[in-house]
């Protein structure tokens, strides 16, 4: 659970890692908070929000289909493989198939 909580917030915004798996205590690890300390974040903003336009903004759930198969050494397979390839250009993807 750690590892993939490490791996969301690597990929997204870490609010969005706490809204979505609770807040995580006790790391002794350093990861980054803010985009500006990531830059490689940044390019990948537009999956954060589903439809950032939304009275009520639920978050993408591509970046954590991407986290998930990062941390399992598992690939994607997927109808829509635009947004997975876009994330695979900054953290390389175990797989991603067209399926």
């Amino acid at each position: 659970m750690v590892t993939l909580v490490l791996a969301v917030e690597k990929m997204c915004s870490p609010h969005i890692a706490t809204q979505r798996y609770g807040a995580v205590t006790n790391l002794n690890v350093s990861a980054p908070v803010t985009a500006d300390q990531n830059p490689a974040r940044r390019p990948l903003t537009h999956l954060w929000y589903a439809n950032p336009n939304a009275d009520k903004r639920k978050p993408g759930q591509d970046l954590f289909i991407a986290a998930i198969s990062i941390v399992y050494d598992f690939p994607v397979a997927t109808l829509n493989v635009r947004n997975f390839e876009q994330i695979d250009g900054y953290f390389p993807l175990p797989g991603v198939y067209n399926y």
